[in-house]
C-alpha cells in the first residue's frame, strides 16, 4: 500500500501546508510534494487501519488506533526489552531529543512495564489453559549469576514463560530445578498432568528431573552433537592446547599491531572448550595466521 493511499484515507481537507486528521481532528503540518512521513506517523497503527478502511469501505475511527500514550509506552518498552536499553538513559535529555517517543521518566516506565508483565501473564495463562504442553528449558550463566529460561510448547505454538535467576545458586540439584519448575507452572496455572515431555540438555541433572516427574525427555540434538565432537577430538587435545597457548600469546596489543602492519586482517581467537564450534573457529584462524608466524621467529615467547 502506497503512503499516498494511506494519507487519503486518514486525512481530509488537504491544503498546501497541512491536512486534517479524520480521527482526532488535529491539523497536521505537511507541505505538498514533501513526502508523507509526518502525516502517516501521526497515529500508531496507521497501516493496519488504512488497510481495513480500504477493504471494508468506511471512515477511520479512534478504536482502530492505539492510544498515543500506550504507543509511547510500547516504544520505550521495546527499547528496554529488545535492545538492553538502560533505564537510566530514559531520563537523559539527549536521548529524549533523538527518540521520537514522547518523553517518559524511568519510574513511570518501570511501573508500566511491571503492570504489562501481569497482563501478559494472564493472557498466557488463558492461552495455555487445558492444553497439553512440553517444557523447554536451559540454564544461562553470566557474571557468576545463574538463570533459567523456560518455554512452553503447545499445538498453538511456543510461549515464553520465564527467564529468572536461580533461587539457590549454591545448590543446583534436580530437586531445586523441580521446585523452580513447579513455581513457574503454578504462576501460569499449568497442570502437571498435561505435561507431555521436557526438552533440555543431555545432563545428568535433567535426566534425574525426568525420572522424578515421570515424563519423557527429548534431549537437545545440538548438545548431543557437541558432546560427540568433543569426544572425537579428545585424543587431539594436547595439540589443540598448544595452538590455544599460541593464540593467547599472539593476542597482545604489540603482536596484533605487528600482524596488522604486515597486512594480516585476522586477529587471534581463544579456545572455547565447551563448544566444538569454538575449537573449530580457533583452528581455522590458526590456518589463516600460519603464513604470518615467521614474523615472530625472533620472539622468545612465541
Amino acid at each position: 500500500m502506497k503512503n499516498a493511499d494511506i494519507v487519503s484515507v486518514q486525512f481530509k481537507n488537504p491544503t498546501d501546508s497541512n491536512r486534517t486528521c479524520c480521527v482526532c481532528g488535529a491539523v497536521v503540518a505537511q507541505l505538498q510534494h514533501a513526502g508523507y512521513k509526518n502525516l502517516i506517523s501521526h497515529h500508531h497503527g496507521y497501516k493496519e487501519a488504512a488497510a481495513m478502511c480500504m477493504k471494508n469501505p468506511c471512515a477511520p475511527t479512534p478504536s482502530m488506533f492505539a492510544h498515543k500514550d500506550a504507543a509511547n509506552t510500547f516504544g520505550w518498552t521495546k527499547l528496554v526489552a529488545l535492545k538492553n536499553f538502560p533505564f537510566a538513559h530514559v531520563d537523559d535529555p539527549v536521548i529524549r531529543d533523538t527518540i521520537r517517543f514522547k518523553p517518559m521518566d524511568k519510574r513511570t516506565l518501570l511501573k508500566r512495564m511491571m503492570s504489562l508483565v501481569g497482563v501478559v501473564d494472564i493472557k498466557a495463562a488463558e492461552e495455555l489453559g487445558g492444553e497439553k504442553f512440553v517444557l523447554v528449558f536451559d540454564g544461562f550463566t553470566d557474571a557468576a549469576e545463574h538463570a533459567i529460561v523456560i518455554f512452553a510448547a503447545t499445538k498453538k505454538g511456543i510461549r515464553f514463560l520465564t527467564f529468572s535467576p536461580f533461587q539457590d545458586e549454591a545448590s543446583q540439584t534436580a530437586s531445586e530445578h523441580i521446585a523452580f519448575l513447579d513455581l513457574t507452572l503454578d504462576q501460569y496455572g499449568l497442570d502437571v498432568a498435561n505435561l507431555i515431555a521436557i526438552v533440555a540438555d543431555n545432563m545428568e541433572t535433567n535426566k534425574a528431573i525426568t525420572r522424578r516427574i515421570k515424563v519423557a525427555m527429548i534431549g537437545c540434538a545440538a548438545h548431543r552433537f557437541n558432546l560427540a565432537v568433543c569426544q572425537w577430538i579428545e585424543p587431539h587435545m594436547p595439540l589443540i592446547k598448544k595452538v590455544s597457548s599460541l593464540m593467547q600469546r599472539l593476542k597482545t596489543e604489540k603482536r596484533v599491531a605487528k600482524l596488522k602492519l604486515n597486512g594480516c586482517k585476522y586477529k587471534p581467537l581463544a579456545l572455547h572448550e565447551l563448544r566444538w564450534s569454538g575449537c573449530y573457529r580457533m583452528l581455522k584462524r590458526f590456518e589463516d595466521l600460519r603464513r604470518f608466524l615467521h614474523l615472530f621467529v625472533d620472539d622468545c615467547d612465541i
